[in-house]
C-alpha cells in the first residue's frame, strides 16, 4: 500500500494504546501522545526504507525490484526495527519500564500491520524469511485505495492527538481529489461515486459516538473494505477460471480491482501447453448486468492498450502474449540479470533477437503510454553470476526445473 495509508493505519493503532499509570486516560500528556503517535506512524513506514539496501545487489534497476518488500518486510526484521524505534522514542521522550515496552510493542505491531497491508495487492511479500522464502500475493486491493484514505483519514481528523496531522490529511485529500480528476487513475462517474461515499461517511461520523469512533471504527473500516474486495475478488477468479483456454494447463492467475470499485477487476492469466506459455490480460465485471467489462476498463484507463481481442459483457480480453518454457530456462541459466529478475517476477516476459536477450519485463505492470518500471534492458549475457541476489524463491520455479524442460518437448 501507499505510505499515506500506512501512516493513517499507524495513527489508528496509536489510538488503541492505553496510557501508562499516572496519565489521564482521556487526556494523557503531550509527551505520551507524541511518543505513541510517532511509534505508530514511523513503525508503519520503516519497512519501506528498504531502498537503502539497493546498492548491495549491484543490479541497477533490478535491485529495487529485489529489495523492495525484501528483508525489511519480514516478521523477524520488523521485530528488530520495532525494538530499535521503540527504544529511540523511549529515550527521546523519557519513558522507562512498562511504557518503554509499550512503545516497542506498538512499533513492532505497526511494522507487522505494514506487511499485512502490503500483502493485499499483487506485488507480493515473503514475511517468513529466513524459514520460508516463498512469495505470497493477496490480489485483493489496489496499491492506492481511496476508500481507505477517506475512512481512516476522517477518523484521525476527528480524534487525532496532533493538530498538525489534520492539516496533513486535508492536504492528502486535496491531492487525492486532484489525482482522481486530472490523473490517469479514475474517470467520470466513478469519481462522483467515491466522493458520495466520502460525504456519507463524514456525516455518519458526526452522528456517532466519539469514543466508539476512535476506538473501534478504524479496524471495522479495514475489515469491511478488505472483506468486500475479497468476496467480489473470488467471484472474479471463478469467472476467469470458467474462461480457461481449451487444451491449456492453468499455471497462475493475478487480479487487481479498480480503486474503490470491487465489481471491476483487471486480471492476468498464465497457461501452458507443452513448451508454450500463454499470458492474457482481461477486464472482468462481476455483475455484467449492472456494469460491463468495457465500462470497467474505461473507469481505470491507465492499463493495457486500446486493442480488444475478444469481448463480452462479463469479460474483455485486451491482449495476449506467447513465450516458451525452454527460452525461460535458457535465459535463466545464461543471463545473470534475468536470473536475478526471476527471484521477483511473477509474469515474466522478454524479447530476444538472434539468440540474444534484448529486454525483459513483468506483465503485471504493463501500462499504456507510460514508462515500464518493471522493465529492463538485458545487457550482455553473463552465466557467471557473482553479484548478490536475495534468496527469495523464484515465483516461476514451477517452470524452471529440468522436469518442465523435458515435458515441453
Amino acid at each position: 500500500m501507499d505510505n499515506v495509508t500506512h501512516s493513517l493505519a499507524g495513527v489508528v493503532l496509536a489510538r488503541w494504546v492505553t496510557p501508562p499509570e499516572g496519565e489521564n486516560s482521556e487526556n494523557p500528556s503531550t509527551r505520551w501522545k507524541h511518543a505513541v503517535l510517532w511509534a505508530g506512524i514511523l513503525g508503519s513506514n520503516l519497512p519501506d526504507f528498504d531502498f537503502l539496501l539497493n546498492p548491495i545487489s549491484g543490479f541497477g534497476k533490478i535491485s529495487y525490484l529485489l529489495q523492495h518488500r525484501g528483508y525489511t518486510h519480514t516478521l523477524v526484521v520488523t521485530v528488530l526495527l520495532g525494538i530499535l524505534l521503540g527504544g529511540i522514542l523511549s529515550r527521546v521522550y523519557g519513558w522507562k519500564g512498562k511504557p518503554r515496552m509499550t512503545l516497542i510493542l506498538l512499533s513492532i505491531l505497526s511494522g507487522w500491520t505494514h506487511i499485512g497491508m502490503d500483502f493485499w495487492n499483487n506485488y507480493g511479500v515473503h514475511p517468513f524469511w529466513p524459514i520460508h522464502n516463498q512469495w505470497f500475493y493477496g490480489d485483493t486491493i489496489f496499491i492506492i485505495e481511496p476508500l481507505l484514505w477517506i475512512t481512516l483519514g476522517t477518523l484521525t481528523l476527528k480524534g487525532t492527538y496532533l493538530k498538525k496531522l489534520k492539516g496533513f490529511y486535508l492536504f492528502c485529500l486535496i491531492g487525492l481529489a486532484g489525482l482522481m480528476v486530472f490523473g490517469p487513475f479514475l474517470k467520470g462517474i466513478h469519481v462522483t461515486f467515491v466522493f458520495l461515499i466520502a460525504g456519507f461517511w463524514i456525516y455518519f461520523l458526526k452522528k456517532s459516538s466519539i469514543y466508539w469512533t476512535e476506538k473501534k471504527w478504524g479496524f471495522i473500516c479495514i475489515l469491511v473494505i478488505w472483506g468486500g474486495f475479497s468476496v467480489f475478488g473470488q467471484y472474479a477468479k471463478a469467472i476467469i477460471r470458467s474462461h480457461a483456454t481449451p487444451g491449456y494447463e492453468w499455471v497462475d492467475f493475478s487480479k487487481t480491482p479498480v480503486p474503490s470499485h470491487p465489481l471491476c477487476w483487471r486480471t492476468l492469466t498464465l497457461e501452458r501447453k507443452g513448451d508454450e506459455l500463454l499470458s492474457q490480460s482481461s477486464w472482468i465485471s462481476v455483475i455484467p448486468s449492472l456494469i460491463s467489462a468495457r465500462m470497467c476498463s474505461e473507469f481505470f484507463p491507465r492499463y493495457d492498450s486500446d486493442e480488444v481481442l475478444s469481448e463480452s459483457p462479463q469479460r474483455m480480453v485486451q491482449w495476449a502474449a506467447n513465450t516458451h518454457i525452454s527460452d525461460l530456462i535458457k535465459w535463466d541459466k545464461n543471463h545473470c540479470d534475468f536470473h536475478a529478475f526471476l527471484a521477483w517476477s511473477r509474469f515474466p516476459y522478454w524479447k530476444s533477437q538472434e539468440d540474444r536477450l534484448v529486454w525483459f519485463s513483468d506483465l503485471r505492470y504493463k501500462r499504456k503510454g507510460a514508462p515500464q518500471f518493471a522493465s529492463s534492458d538485458a545487457g550482455p549475457a553473463d552465466a557467471n553470476c557473482d553479484r548478490f541476489i536475495p534468496g527469495w524463491t523464484p515465483v516461476r520455479s514451477d517452470l524452471l526445473s529440468a522436469k518442465n524442460l523435458d515435458q515441453s518437448h
